[in-house]
């Protein structure tokens, strides 16, 4: 708390205001409600990634607790150290190392070698309490441009979401500058289905994020609004747009949906009988992505039957994995999608996506499907075994 405390003290004698987490710096907040109110965002913290700099918080914790020994010379068995000024680590009984512009393994590397030094047999972690706040400047394309004060832990995405998102012709990339000068890319497109973002950096060590004009527009209408995305200059299929498109969520209907062209007319996006149609988007194409159900219901022959969250060009297999994979008595050559337009047979080998509002029929192998009649069989043979031993 008084850490806490200190930060934000010094930021609104700097700024001459009363900063608020995610709020521009040098405005005050609109109530009066209380300035810690706020929480430290709890998030994992790569101990690779992360770069220690003033005003961080930090635990130091002896395994195994301490010695009276121990005690009697100041080592503490938790002691919280803030990273100073001057970029140094003190720590109770122990002694003092650098760490400023480390990352969180490298100054556990040196201070267990500090430890050693005086302490052979003391084994001691390091770990971050609370981060510091960062001031960051926004600039570009973004709706509310200005400075925020930010936790160096929370990333671009964040604090582009504080500064009321990107505009439209916004594009999703962008670059963030260190103190140094050095250049950050930023690319807040997602990972086919994984929905992770390719270039989304800490704030920690950032002055400045600015993001960038689409210099290769393509216009997107859906459920979540209208926005822009920059498909670059060789183009990009409908499939690769919604993948990595951020604010595409599910819900989408693909047969239903369509692509005004710009020099006129439409073009469907999905066809029941071939999937994708394969079309190009080019710069000023609108996507229309017309609303549909959020799931696809995997049934039959699978581990977990039940509704699957819709994920925009995923095929039959990442449905059936996410089920729970195949049960030991499915055919897997043997697969329905369900739509209301239709019935097709694929296989579990098939990379056709699947669209919303449809359903996934796995179908159990021919034993399973027999099983009465199986069983019937092997009782016979049983009986017949039976009566041949008992004619010898």
């Amino acid at each position: 708390m008084i850490f806490m405390t200190a930060v934000l003290t010094a930021q609104l004698l700097a700024t001459g205001g009363t900063p608020r987490v995610g709020q521009p710096l040098g405005r005050f907040p609109e109530s009066e409600e209380p300035l810690l109110q706020e929480v430290v965002p709890v998030v994992p913290v790569d101990r690779d990634e992360y770069r220690l700099a003033p005003g961080d918080m930090l635990v130091v914790t002896i395994e195994g607790g301490v010695s009276e020994y121990l005690l009697s010379v100041g080592v503490l068995p938790m002691d919280r150290c803030q990273v100073t000024l001057d970029g140094r680590l003190n720590v109770s009984g122990i002694g003092s190392i650098h760490v400023e512009g480390m990352s969180i393994s490298e100054a556990q590397h040196t201070f267990d070698n500090l430890v050693r030094s005086g302490f052979p047999s003391l084994r001691a972690e390091l770990s971050l309490a609370y981060p510091r706040m960062v001031g960051v400047e926004v600039r570009g394309m973004v709706e509310k441009p200005g400075r925020y004060s930010m936790y160096a832990t929370e990333r671009v995405s964040d604090v582009i979401l504080k500064a009321g998102g990107i505009r439209l012709y916004g594009s999703q990339y962008g670059r963030g500058v260190t103190g140094s000068g050095d250049a950050v890319p930023v690319d807040l497109s997602m990972e086919p289905f994984t929905g992770s973002l390719r270039s989304d950096p800490m704030l920690g060590g950032l002055v400045t994020v600015e993001m960038l004009p689409c210099d290769f527009p393509v216009f997107i209408q859906s459920a979540e609004g209208f926005y822009t995305h920059d498909i670059g200059s060789g183009g990009m299929s409908v499939p690769d747009l919604l993948s990595e498109a951020a604010p595409i969520s599910g819900g989408v209907d693909l047969p239903a949906s369509f692509v005004s062209v710009m020099g006129g007319g439409t073009v469907p996006v999905w066809r029941w009988d071939g999937g994708y149609t394969g079309y190009i988007l080019s710069p000023g194409d609108t996507l229309n992505l017309v609303p549909g159900r959020n799931t696809v219901f995997v049934g039959g022959a699978v581990k977990n039957p039940g509704p699957v969250l819709f994920c925009p060009g995923a095929g039959v297999d990442w449905y059936i994995q996410s089920a729970g994979g195949f049960s030991a008595d499915a055919d897997i050559n043997d697969i329905s999608i369900i739509h209301s337009r239709g019935v097709l047979e694929v296989d579990s080998r098939d990379s056709l996506p699947v669209p919303g509002n449809s359903s996934i029929e796995v179908h159990y192998n021919w034993i399973s499907k027999n099983r009465e009649y199986v069983a019937l069989l092997v009782t016979t043979i049983g009986l017949v075994f039976t009566m041949i031993q008992i004619s010898k």
